[in-house]
């Protein structure tokens, strides 16, 4: 016969809580690099975030970096490990972010935050990557590439002869 066990679980606070709290509760670390902050137009550029602690690691909700709309972004890839212990539940998720400039200029990639819920201090902590400047060169167009000017004077970059604009103007 197995002895029952009763545990008690408390609700966690509301008083202090971030807006960007997403149910991540323990003790973790928040580390990020970027490949390169001097680069050409159309060169990648990576990100790295990676959090690592104890507590319910694969629940950790990342935090998200926010390019410029300059950048043409892709879906970031996400590596979750975890260690089930004596001690909890420790590990890592790492998240690469690629993203590639399409013009020169200098930009700025703001922190991104991640909040959790400290056990041991029992208070919400909050981490964030540093800001990242990039000085981004004028660079090669991509093979096939030609700018559009389209009604409302933004530029739009079209990368291949694939898709066309629809023509609005002189139907007849």
């Amino acid at each position: 016969v197995i002895p029952s066990v009763k545990v008690n679980v408390m609700p966690l606070p509301e008083a202090g809580k971030p807006d960007d709290f997403s149910g991540a509760v323990g003790n973790f670390q928040l580390s990020s690099d970027i490949s390169s902050d001097h680069m050409k137009a159309n060169e990648a550029v990576s990100i790295k975030v990676k959090i690592t602690g104890s507590g319910n690691i694969k629940y950790v909700k990342y935090p998200e970096l926010k390019f410029p709309a300059d950048f043409e972004t892709y879906d970031p890839k996400v590596d979750t490990k975890a260690n089930a212990t004596s001690a909890g539940v420790t590990g890592s998720k790492s998240v690469e972010y690629i993203a590639i400039p399409r013009s020169e200029g200098d930009f700025t990639i703001l922190p991104a935050t991640f909040s959790y819920f400290d056990v041991k201090a029992k208070k919400y902590k909050t981490l964030q990557t540093p800001e990242y400047k990039l000085t981004v060169e004028k660079g090669d167009a991509p093979a096939g590439s030609v700018v559009a000017n389209y009604s409302d004077k933004e530029n739009v970059k079209v990368l291949g002869k694939d898709i066309r604009f629809i023509n609005t103007k002189n139907l007849t």
